[in-house]
């Protein structure tokens, strides 16, 4: 009895509160701010100037964020502070999936090659937690963005899950 209901509180506090508590990380799709940092902005028309098309700003956006920003899944549970701080305010180096993931949306969005209509916020399991990633609507395709997994060789076009 006491394992049931220790397995039900795990499942209610890594599937349920944490979605209701963790900034970004909810059920639904996080607002983006009306205004970003200067330093962003410089982020994005630098990636603009490279881009011609929508997959190629995806595609550096993803560089920029993956080349920053670095996943673990068991840094997730030991950098939990993170997940309060202001996103902007990570400047490299290890951050959570979700914060990965809100800032390469405001990179998307602000760079009005995409609207965040075409960005879906998508959660699956891994390693017994909860993990999120976007699907990106680039023409008529969607494509798989799982940045926070490329530390372990996940592709942009692909998103790790289960024990991936």
């Amino acid at each position: 009895m006491i394992v049931i209901w220790g397995i039900g509180l795990y499942i209610f506090l890594v599937f349920f509160l944490s979605r209701l508590i963790i900034p970004h990380y909810g059920f639904t799709k996080s607002k983006l701010p009306e205004k970003i940092p200067q330093e962003w902005e410089e982020v994005i028309k630098d990636l603009k100037a490279k881009s011609h098309s929508q997959e190629e700003f995806l595609n550096n956006a993803y560089t920029y964020i993956t080349t920053h920003y670095k996943g673990g899944r068991f840094k997730t549970v030991l950098r939990l502070a993170l997940v309060f701080q202001d996103p902007f305010s990570h400047k490299d180096g290890y951050i959570q999936c979700h914060i990965q993931n809100y800032l390469l949306r405001v990179l998307l969005v602000k760079s009005g090659w995409f609207e965040d209509k075409d960005i879906q916020v998508k959660v699956t399991i891994l390693n017994f937690f909860t993990h999120q990633y976007l699907k990106v609507k680039v023409g008529e395709k969607w494509i798989d963005v799982d940045s926070h997994e490329s530390y372990k060789g996940v592709p942009l076009g692909k998103h790790s899950q289960w024990f991936g």
